[in-house]
């Protein structure tokens, strides 16, 4: 899978991203020139979401591609084992916070270590700690 990947980044995405960047830029410059032109203006934002979203695509394809084969098995099997409801309710919660804050998060998250994790994990579970927080 991680062969097939990165050929397939190599010859789809990478040579993709300086033609959608090339595109974004010649319609940024024409919707300054034209102000009025409402159709240009959308394009250069749709556009720019585009790019936006491929960017992300190619850093998410390349971290799976360097990671350790082991680990990313690992992350998947998770997804198996989570219902939907759970997956669903996970990336609710994630739309939910701000991005600062879930950006927070996901740093404080890992800088923890495995036996912290571990700990945090089994406190969140105590119905003393739902009642004091809250779980809706």
């Amino acid at each position: 899978m991680r062969r097939v990947a990165k050929a397939r980044k190599e010859r789809e995405t990478d040579p993709v991203l300086p033609l959608i960047e090339r595109c974004v830029r010649l319609a940024r410059q024409g919707a300054e020139r034209d102000a009025a032109d409402a159709e240009l203006a959308d394009l250069s934002e749709r556009l720019s979401d585009l790019l936006r979203f491929v960017r992300l695509f190619d850093r998410g394809v390349g971290l799976i591609v360097e990671t350790d084969p082991r680990i990313t098995g690992k992350l998947f099997k998770q997804l198996e084992e989570l219902d939907d409801t759970t997956i669903h309710r996970l990336l609710d919660l994630a739309d939910a916070l701000a991005p600062d804050e879930l950006s927070a998060a996901l740093h404080a998250l890992a800088r923890l270590s495995p036996r912290a994790v571990r700990r945090l994990i089994a406190l969140a579970g105590t119905p003393g700690l739902t009642r004091l927080i809250g779980s809706g």
